[in-house]
């Protein structure tokens, strides 16, 4: 694996495998988040034949992204990069049921394994929308929040299957003001992290500690999103496909499947 030196070194790569023709990717970082991780050492480049490998270290193990001109280039190169990468990988595979079936039967082949399913739910942008009414306990939280926010994640989500931002981005989202959250005292009783780009938003992550259930946390949290969002016109998110519970609540405010997965698959070092 190499390290890239800069980011235009990144899209030299990427521009060399599209050139291969129509091909297939799992790869769309913004420049900023492209930055970050090659500031603190993350990313890896592998090219292997007509495949290009980015490899991303997170806590103990690696993201697998790939850019292929085909799924029947997948097998070969994944046979040679589990050749020199013997550490636990997982890749995101996304897409239409009937574009990620076909890709994950390549990568199930060359020894992943599912771990989990996410579905995008979407909802519509409400130009009725009110202002909030005024709740002192909820606020923007401060870059100073950033371990606590990441503590709260770490404990809550699985590490694999849902990409838990650590606490320097969680610092960074809290200083651009793109975390809400209530607070209890001197404790965190529910947060919800969130980023627009355009019109569009996509609600990241939406928590309420376990000691503050059945207090209205996560609603006060909810109606505060929509409120500050005054321009979006689509509110996207991603959901574990069998955490019911979750998808009625999304569902409670007005978000619907529109059929994207998120077909995540997992392979540790035999």
């Amino acid at each position: 694996m190499n390290q890239p030196a800069s980011v235009g070194v990144v899209y030299e790569h990427l521009e060399r495998a599209k050139r291969t023709g129509p091909f297939i990717t799992n790869f769309y970082p913004s420049q900023d988040k492209l930055q970050r991780w090659l500031d603190r050492g993350e990313l890896f480049l592998n090219p292997l034949g007509d495949v290009l490998f980015v490899l991303r270290r997170d806590r103990d193990f690696l993201h697998l992204y790939y850019l292929a001109s085909s799924a029947a280039d997948l097998p070969a190169a994944l046979d040679e990069l589990d050749a020199s990468v013997r550490e636990t990988t997982t890749v995101d595979i996304l897409g239409k049921r009937e574009q990620v079936a076909p890709l994950a039967e390549k990568f199930l082949e060359a020894g992943f394994a599912d771990l989990c399913a996410l579905h995008r739910m979407t909802r519509l942008g409400d130009e009725t929308r009110t202002a909030a009414t005024a709740d002192p306990q909820l606020v923007f939280a401060d870059k100073s929040d950033g371990n606590a926010l990441a503590g709260m994640l770490e404990t809550a989500l699985d590490r694999f299957a849902e990409q838990i931002p650590d606490a320097d981005e969680m610092a960074r989202a809290a200083a651009d003001r793109k975390v809400l959250i209530i607070r209890s005292g001197t404790a965190i009783a529910g947060m919800l992290f969130y980023e627009v780009t355009g019109q569009s938003s996509l609600l990241r992550h939406w928590l309420v500690d376990p000691a503050h259930r059945d207090q209205r946390v996560g609603a006060r949290l909810m109606r505060r999103y929509f409120a500050e969002c005054v321009d979006v016109r689509r509110f996207l998110l991603w959901v574990i496909s069998d955490n019911d519970n979750a998808i009625d609540r999304y569902k409670h405010y007005g978000y619907q499947q529109d059929g994207m997965i998120d077909q995540v698959m997992i392979r540790r070092p035999s």
